[in-house]
C-alpha cells in the first residue's frame, strides 16, 4: 500500500513540477524582427524583436541625423531650414555618446541629464515592459503627450519614435 502511495505522491508531484514550468506567457504579435520608420526633416527609425512568444524583447530606436559640413554631399531641409552635411545616425555618433544634446558633456554625461541615448533606451524598455505602446501616450493635437511623467527621465520630444514603433508593431501583428 505504500508503494501505491508514493507512486501516486511522485505522480502528482511531477504533474505539479511540469504545470509551474508550464506554458510560457503569449503575447500578440507574430515572432520576428520589424522595421518601422517615420518621415520628415529628421526621420526616426525602429526596430522591435518578436520572440516566438509574441512577446515584444527589445526596441532600438534610432534618428537620421545630418551632421553639418558646408558643401556636405547630403542637403535637406531641417528644422532650421535649408540645410547641408553628411548623413548618419545619432547611435552612429559614437554610439549616442557624440550626439551631446546637453552641451559640454564629459565622458558621456551630463550631470543630472539623461542623454539622448538614454532616453532612447528607457522609452524603448517602457514599450517592452508595456508589451505595446502606453495607451496613456496618446495623440493631442497631433502630437504625443511627453511620457516624461511615464518614464523617468525622458524630457525629448518622442512623437517620431512612438511613430516608428507603432508603424513596426502594425507589422508585427
Amino acid at each position: 500500500m505504500k508503494k501505491y502511495v508514493l507512486a501516486l505522491f511522485l505522480l502528482v508531484l511531477v504533474g505539479t513540477l511540469a504545470a509551474c514550468g508550464g506554458v510560457a506567457e503569449q503575447g500578440e504579435y507574430t515572432p520576428g524582427v520589424y522595421h518601422g520608420y517615420t518621415v520628415g526633416s529628421e526621420p526616426s527609425i525602429a526596430v522591435v524583436t518578436v520572440n516566438e512568444n509574441g512577446m515584444i524583447e527589445s526596441v532600438l530606436i534610432d534618428e537620421i541625423y545630418l551632421k553639418s559640413e558646408d558643401g556636405g554631399p547630403i542637403g535637406w531641409e531641417g528644422r532650421g531650414g535649408p540645410t547641408e552635411g553628411i548623413a548618419t545616425t545619432k547611435r552612429a555618433l559614437d554610439d549616442g555618446c557624440s550626439y551631446d544634446m546637453h552641451g559640454g558633456a564629459v565622458d558621456c554625461q551630463v550631470e543630472g541629464e539623461m542623454m539622448w541615448w538614454e532616453q532612447v533606451d528607457a522609452l524603448g524598455a517602457a514599450v517592452v515592459e508595456a508589451q505595446g505602446v502606453p495607451s496613456d501616450w496618446s495623440l493631442v493635437d497631433g502630437s504625443f503627450e511627453n511620457p516624461s511623467d511615464a518614464v523617468a527621465g525622458v524630457s525629448i520630444t518622442v512623437d517620431s519614435y512612438i511613430s516608428a514603433i507603432e508603424d513596426a508593431l502594425d507589422k508585427a501583428q
